[in-house]
């Protein structure tokens, strides 16, 4: 079988069962872990406690690529793809590349639920809930693009309720799409395509690759000074106008207790002095000819972009936070952006591999600023795990809804866990009010859901909706601070470990269905479940008990599970959370 493209080899470390005499390729792989068989264009992934298959080679007239075998060839003697199987113990990494083809793309089935991926403004947990439509696979500012764009916290790492776990090699430049193909409202597959197109700048004289690895398990379980403070956006500088002694005020906020960060970002407006300065020493984000390519953002419409591939360029901009540091006392910086969607459309990242591009620049973005302590957020991460900041949901809408609202808050919190993030900071209570103030229900809610969260963030202030509304939120931050101890005893754990603060329901009951897409619940460690309202007006609330006999700690109630069960009788000032009796040994 041919097409246009001509024949496609495959180069494999296989075992050959049979080749076909139509030229189709019946292959197998087998580990004491897994295995895997690839026939009529469909790679088959199996281990003992779940499956999937992945429909290769979409992108050919017909839809598939024929797939043929020819002993001894390799890529640049096809005028194809080459497809390339290797195993690693628990692991198979599937890698097609090509010279002549302009893109190329696997389809993975979603058997059972998957989780992880990129962060959402609807934050499905599972994923399957939301079929996607096709992007570009980048860290981006998904508030400008809600319906198409993942956010800034985004990694190509999927797993699922059978053991299995998906991983897009960091040089594909991937392109991703959840179709619903049965119009079931739910997606069916997830679908990678390697292609030569913006906002990817791959070399065209190295070979296009789509590469990826399955690997198996036995389960899915293995205050601040905000925006405004500048003279001039990008000059790091305190407005005299509106901060005559920004020193003596930083000096009174910590006599009161406070701890005091100054809202940073790596754009520098065309109108502001250090504009000129680091144009000169070419410490902006520049195209192949050298030249200096404006951006946009939300506080200007002509500004560079700090280039943090380059070194020096970095040494500039964090010396000038270092001196602001000083002169003022600040303790820490809360940065924002860091997204490749920033970026202009063309670019040349330094001391990068071409085929990183763009979200290395998120990484090296994490990485330039981590020399200011432990105390410091940003909202962007891509494979910047190691690094001990906190890691910010991208900005709630006021509102109670799935579309970015109250009801994305625990299934968010659920992701970056999952992804590897788990010094989680879930920005404002009652999010951003940017078109609306929420109610005083919705952001007493906010705050209740908030409350045994790793942190806790007000910028919307309890004593605007009177003196009861201030009551209720301190009793819910004290107890934040009655759980402070576990919380940090579990971010230690975090860190030995990998293990989320914050974990799904299913991290106790792998294998239970109701377990698996419980999305309006985590668990605080392994004995603690928490499980906020998060509907307006409601006395009821559904809650799934993990395997166990767990007491309900406002009215002393106990639940076995694992069951579902249905709370009445929710009053506003109800805070349902759950402790696990701990079972004595005989």
């Amino acid at each position: 079988m041919t097409s246009p493209g001509g024949l496609y080899a495959i180069i494999l470390a296989l075992r050959i069962l049979s080749v076909l005499a139509n030229g189709s390729l019946v292959m197998q792989m087998e580990s004491e872990y897994n295995a895997i068989r690839v026939e009529d264009n469909i790679l088959y992934f199996t281990h003992p406690k779940g499956k999937a298959s992945v429909f290769l080679g979409l992108t050919s007239p017909g839809n598939t690529y024929p797939i043929q075998w020819k002993e001894g060839m390799n890529c640049t003697d096809s005028k194809g793809a080459c497809l390339r199987i290797d195993q690693d113990e628990h692991c198979y990494r599937i890698t097609w590349t090509t010279q002549f083809l302009s893109e190329l793309k696997d389809c993975l089935t979603l058997d059972g639920h998957w989780y992880g991926g990129g962060e959402q403004i609807s934050q499905p947990w599972p994923i399957e809930k939301v079929p996607r439509t096709e992007t570009a696979y980048v860290t981006a500012d998904m508030l400008q693009n809600r319906e198409l764009w993942y956010g800034g916290v985004s990694e190509a790492y999927w797993i699922s309720s059978q053991g299995i776990a998906l991983k897009v090699a960091e040089e594909t430049p991937l392109f991703l799409s959840l179709p619903d193909k049965d119009g079931d409202g739910k997606a069916d597959l997830l679908c990678l395509r390697a292609a030569r197109e913006l906002p990817y700048q791959p070399s065209p004289h190295l070979p296009l690759t789509l590469s990826y690895s399955l690997c198996s398990g036995d389960n899915v379980k293995e205050i601040e000074i905000d925006d405004n403070w500048e003279t001039c956006y990008g000059d790091l500088t305190f407005n005299p106008g509106k901060f005559q002694d920004p020193k003596r005020l930083i000096e009174e906020l910590r006599d009161k207790g406070f701890r005091v960060t100054l809202w940073i970002h790596p754009f520098v407006n065309e109108e502001c002095q250090s504009f000129a300065e680091g144009d000169k020493q070419g410490y902006f984000i520049k195209d192949e000819m050298g030249i200096t390519q404006i951006t946009s953002w939300w506080q200007g419409s002509r500004a560079g972009l700090i280039d943090f591939s380059n070194p020096e360029a970095v040494s500039w901009w964090t010396q000038k936070l270092l001196d602001l540091q000083e002169s003022t006392g600040v303790d820490s910086f809360k940065f924002d952006a860091g997204e490749t969607s920033w970026m202009p459309k063309s670019y040349v990242l330094r001391n990068t591999d071409q085929c990183f591009w763009p979200n290395v620049y998120s990484k090296k973005f994490v990485g330039g600023l981590t020399k200011f302590g432990r105390m410091i957020e940003t909202r962007v991460g891509r494979g910047t795990q190691e690094y001990p900041v906190f890691v910010r949901m991208l900005d709630k809408d006021s509102v109670w809804s799935e579309e970015n609202g109250l009801r994305t808050l625990v299934p968010s919190l659920l992701h970056f866990g999952v992804m590897g993030y788990p010094f989680v900071l879930p920005d404002m209570i009652g999010g951003n009010s940017y078109d609306q103030q929420p109610s005083e229900e919705l952001f007493l809610r906010w705050a209740q859901a908030n409350a045994l969260m790793p942190a806790m963030q007000f910028s919307i202030l309890p004593w605007r909706y009177g003196v009861e509304m201030t009551e209720r939120c301190k009793t819910v931050t004290s107890l934040h601070k009655q759980f402070s101890p576990l919380i940090i005893s579990l971010a230690e754990e975090a860190v030995l470990k990998g293990t989320p603060i914050a974990r799904p329901t299913w991290w106790l009951c792998p294998e239970e269905d109701i377990c698996l897409t419980a999305d309006q619940q985590f668990l605080l460690g392994n004995e603690i479940l928490v499980t906020p309202i998060v509907h307006e007006g409601s006395n009821i609330l559904r809650v799934v008990i993990p395997p166990g006999n767990w007491k309900r700690v406002d009215t002393g109630y106990y639940y076995q599970g694992p069951q579902v069960y249905s709370l009445e009788n929710i009053t506003q000032d109800s805070i349902i959370y759950f402790t696990k009796e701990i079972e004595k040994e005989l």
